[in-house]
């Protein structure tokens, strides 16, 4: 950890003199702020995680549900150990949820950054440790994933064999029917590839696998694909932007890794009425830092609509 506050300060440091070149008083106000909100957004803000609650009114569905949504868990040891992330799964685990999604990148191991000498152990998860986190997290009607671009560039074969080893179900461009042991409420779960590798996706024929016995629920890993989800998907679900991993409006759109910049963080609509949430995820990618765009766990509450 001093390593990492002696390289923030260097770097502190070269962006006054930079700034210095344009203006003295400007330089001087980011060496009094600068140092300080980069412990924030390096050291407290990735391990602050939050709950985000909220209620989706579902036409055809016959009993309220509960469902847990987790993206990008990317985890590094700059920011959580083994104990921590299990305890962010805990919570998930406390909510008891009727049904969960994973929405992508579960493995992240850049191997440029595989290791750091003042670090015993390398600085990202083993992947298999991620999904043994991840497989303790259950729910009577299921618990799906998707596959995220940094499952498929590290080895998404692997990441499919490992989470073939739990209760996950892995949807690719597939369609399942979840039903509730004791409400018989259903759902049909619709995973869709991630346009973001890019993999091949066909959203109509993957809704062409379902019926309208229950309503659809759509997961995916980039946003970028929702104006291809039919509009009989009654939700979709992503990850992938970390919600640009610096709030600031503008900057949070810009630095967003998609092509449709009005996807990058939380509720959208597609061009066809299509409802969509982007989750900020759990980890962090490319730099390790957020900066009002706190790492969530989300929890939704589905409920019939008329």
């Amino acid at each position: 950890m001093l390593y990492l506050l002696i390289i923030l300060f260097m770097l502190v440091a070269a962006l006054v003199f930079v700034i210095s070149k344009l203006s003295r008083k400007l330089a001087a106000v980011f060496a009094v702020l600068g140092f300080p909100l980069l412990i924030y957004a390096s050291l407290i803000e990735p391990r602050w995680v939050k709950t985000t609650r909220f209620s989706v009114p579902i036409t055809g569905l016959t009993a309220p549900l509960t469902a847990v949504v987790i993206g990008d868990l990317q985890p590094t040891r700059l920011h959580f150990s083994k104990t921590s992330m299990q305890a962010i799964i805990d919570r998930a685990v406390a909510e008891q949820p009727d049904i969960v999604f994973w929405v992508g990148d579960y493995a992240y191991q850049p191997l440029l950054f595989e290791r750091l000498p003042w670090l015993p152990d390398p600085v990202f998860f083993k992947t298999e440790d991620t999904v043994d986190a991840m497989a303790t997290l259950t729910a009577p009607m299921g618990v799906y994933a998707v596959l995220g671009n940094h499952d498929w560039w590290w080895n998404g074969p692997e990441v499919l064999r490992l989470l073939g080893q739990t209760q996950i179900k892995t949807l690719l461009d597939e369609a399942v029917l979840a039903r509730h042991p004791k409400t018989g409420a259903a759902l049909w779960i619709a995973g869709l590839e991630d346009v973001s590798t890019p993999r091949f996706t066909d959203p109509n024929a993957v809704v062409a696998q379902t019926d309208p016995s229950a309503p659809i629920i759509a997961l995916t890993h980039s946003p970028d694909v929702l104006p291809l989800v039919p509009p009989q998907a009654a939700f979709t679900f992503a990850g992938h932007t970390h919600c640009g991993q610096v709030g600031v409006p503008g900057v949070q759109q810009a630095v967003a890794p998609i092509q449709r910049k009005e996807y990058a963080c939380g509720f959208a609509a597609g061009p066809e009425g299509q409802r969509l949430y982007v989750t900020s995820g759990i980890g962090t990618s490319a730099l390790p830092i957020r900066f009002l765009a706190r790492p969530e766990i989300v929890v939704v509450t589905f409920v019939p609509d008329g």
